[in-house]
């Protein structure tokens, strides 16, 4: 056997062996290694959960009371924040904080949310807000477009990341946390007729995973869902018309 063979054979045997290699870790680590979930309450006690009055906000809400952690609640209507508020209470026994972050004016919005959690040990961010047009429309089209578009980018956007800017430093500084985004299918395939949405919930994807890269290390862990349409109440929005 000449010697071209001979390592012929070996450099055959040198991938062959890579490759079972890399199978077998895919393999175990899918199916046979143990990992244990973090104790979410190791984090901070309570959760702030914006857009939370319907859908898989409500959801979250739910599942996190449950849990029994104590739950600020962030959103647009103070009394059905307050009603929803005091029906988690009565149901899962557990604290709650209603925040209405309605008003038009960003700098007091803001000073508000500082107030609200000055004091509170916030573990967990769930960012579920998510303002669109009241139904599909081409760009140049869309009915009351200065109003709609300021909000579908104050929800969706700002305020998101006026949240974390306002939280997060308490998470850094005890070395934990987690930030749940949730964004939208629409970010990431083509969506005419819902720019404006659409670009938004890019934004969202894109903030959530270079904000996992910077603050990972810190001990964050930052996460971003895509979910697709929900039967929330408000997926009229569908339709092409008002009607």
């Amino acid at each position: 056997m000449s010697l071209f063979t001979q390592l012929t054979y070996l450099s055959f045997a040198y991938w062959c062996l890579r490759a079972y290699h890399t199978l077998f870790l895919r393999v175990y680590r899918v199916f046979f290694r143990q990992t244990q979930s973090p104790n979410l309450h190791n984090y901070g006690s309570w959760c702030l959960v914006a857009g939370c009055s319907q859908g898989l906000g409500r959801a979250f809400l739910e599942s996190l009371a449950e849990r029994k952690f104590s739950l600020i609640l962030v959103g647009p209507s103070t009394d059905k924040l307050s009603d929803l508020a005091s029906e988690l209470e009565l149901a899962y026994g557990v604290k709650t904080l209603a925040v209405d972050v309605s008003g038009s004016h960003q700098t007091k919005t803001y000073k508000k949310l500082e107030e609200a959690v000055k004091n509170l040990e916030i573990g967990i961010i769930i960012n579920n807000f998510s303002a669109n047009y009241a139904h599909p429309a081409y760009f140049l089209e869309v009915n009351d477009a200065e109003v709609t578009f300021d909000e579908i980018i104050w929800w969706n956007v700002t305020l998101p990341t006026q949240i974390c800017r306002i939280v997060m430093p308490q998470m850094v500084d005890r070395g934990g946390g987690v930030v749940i985004n949730v964004s939208s299918t629409f970010a990431v395939v083509p969506s005419p007729l819902l720019t404006v949405f659409s670009a938004s919930k890019a934004f969202v994807l894109k903030f959530s995973k270079d904000l996992s890269i910077e603050y990972g290390k810190k001990g964050l862990v930052v996460q971003c869902l895509c979910p697709g349409s929900l039967a929330s109440g408000e997926e009229r929005w569908i339709s092409p018309n008002p009607k």
